[in-house]
């Protein structure tokens, strides 16, 4: 699908897919005219109580105070012909921090870094569907296996040479400040929480890779009428396309509250298994756009990493429907919290990680991040396997929904008008470039 290109120069003010810096946590979290946030009383709060604010409790009424907070949009939108902003790379070797962070603690390695404990945030307090003005081509029923990513955990994580040598780098990296639990809308709550995420991990790319480096970027509403994936991550020179002239990511990634979309419904009732696998269709759906190998769903409670499957270790054709999802990883963990099994795995270490798997030459026994989906016409969606058969019953109402919007309804269905036509429109994207 995607096909290559050279870059094309655009004002800064016009680039609609920007990295996630720690200065998005502080106009995120907290009210723009502050250093630090504020208790309840109005009084300022120390350093050291900002930088422990993912410990602080609920108060029982869940009002949304009257703070003046900056409103975020971050329904998906378009990104630029150039795959990832140049003036990103600017003259300075870090992403310039806050004085909110600065204040904060420090972690003496990469790891003590990515292992430190995320924001925690009452789901009760993050609910209402994120509205997306557009026209969807895939169905929850595209997704056809799940499998369990057996080596994604955090004792393969530590016991990889090239990623044990990374993690123990000393860092002088500043703690992400937590984001506030009072925001005045939920979507202010949410994108606080997946911020504080990806500022953290950005920054340890950049520490780990020098310039260029993978860099997570949150995509705002552009008013376009295909479907995109919420975060895009790619190098700044990057110069691949999407077939609709997106700039190209490595790794992709789905943002959604818990109301909408929670891992513990793939064993719920067929209701919520629907509502589960239509949020892993949205991330599939994105990873064949790509046509890369690995993609994350994000919600403001956990982290899902994922792993398209192919055939075999040689293959670059992804089995159509067909994921490889870790477990799922508490965005509030800290590695302190001991269970039986002893230290557990964090939501920025995991996402660092999925990430490295995705830089260029990759890491040693693992698998390249770039897959062939092609183009309509290639028709890779023949490649499949049969359906699990825990998953719902598909109803007739499904599938004629499907074949009016594109056409289709199964991988194994012929390729039809409306996939001929998606063809040539990509054909005319990269003449435009």
């Amino acid at each position: 699908m995607p096909t290559g290109g050279a870059h094309s120069q655009l004002p800064q003010s016009l680039h609609p897919a920007t990295a996630l810096t720690a200065e998005d946590i502080a106009r995120y979290s907290y009210p723009t005219n502050r250093s630090f946030p504020t208790g309840l009383g109005g009084q300022p709060l120390s350093a050291a109580v900002a930088a422990s604010a993912h410990l602080m409790p609920l108060p029982e009424s869940h009002q949304p105070l009257p703070m003046p907070y900056q409103s975020v949009n971050f329904a998906p939108r378009a990104r630029s012909r150039e795959a990832s902003p140049s003036y990103l790379l600017g003259n300075n070797s870090e992403f310039p921090t806050p004085e909110s962070v600065q204040s904060a603690s420090f972690a003496p390695t990469l790891l003590n870094y990515l292992s430190m404990p995320g924001p925690m945030i009452d789901p009760r307090l993050v609910a209402g569907e994120i509205t997306k003005n557009l026209k969807q081509m895939h169905s929850w029923f595209d997704v056809r296996n799940i499998r369990h990513w057996d080596d994604f955990n955090l004792s393969s994580i530590l016991g990889n040479s090239q990623i044990k040598q990374v993690l123990s780098i000393a860092s002088t990296l500043p703690t992400p400040v937590a984001p506030s639990a009072h925001g005045t809308s939920n979507k202010d709550l949410l994108i606080a929480t997946a911020s504080n995420l990806c500022v953290r991990v950005n920054k340890a790319l950049l520490l780990a890779q020098g310039h260029p480096h993978l860099a997570i970027r949150l995509l705002d509403d552009g008013g376009h009428s295909h479907f995109q994936a919420d975060f895009v991550s790619s190098y700044q020179d990057d110069n691949d396309y999407t077939i609709f002239g997106d700039g190209r990511g490595r790794v992709v990634g789905i943002l959604k509250p818990s109301n909408l979309w929670q891992s513990r419904w793939k064993r719920g009732s067929v209701y919520e298994q629907k509502k589960y696998l239509a949020g892993m269709s949205d991330l599939h759906q994105a990873m064949r756009d790509h046509s890369c190998r690995y993609g994350f769903m994000v919600t403001e409670s956990e982290l899902i990493c994922a792993r398209y499957r192919t055939r075999s270790s040689n293959s670059k054709t992804p089995y159509f429907g067909s994921l490889e999802l870790s477990e799922s990883i508490p965005m509030s963990v800290s590695p302190h919290q001991s269970t039986q099994q002893g230290p557990q795995l964090t939501a920025a270490l995991a996402l660092f990680y999925l990430h490295m798997l995705a830089k260029k030459g990759g890491l040693d026994g693992h698998l390249h991040w770039k897959l062939e989906v092609g183009r309509p016409e290639d028709c890779t969606r023949h490649t499949y396997e049969k359906r699990d058969s825990w998953m719902p019953e598909i109803l007739k109402e499904d599938e004629r929904k499907m074949k009016n919007v594109r056409g289709w309804t199964y991988p194994k269905d012929k390729l039809n008008k409306k996939e001929r036509e998606l063809g040539r429109s990509a054909k005319t994207n990269r003449r435009r470039r």
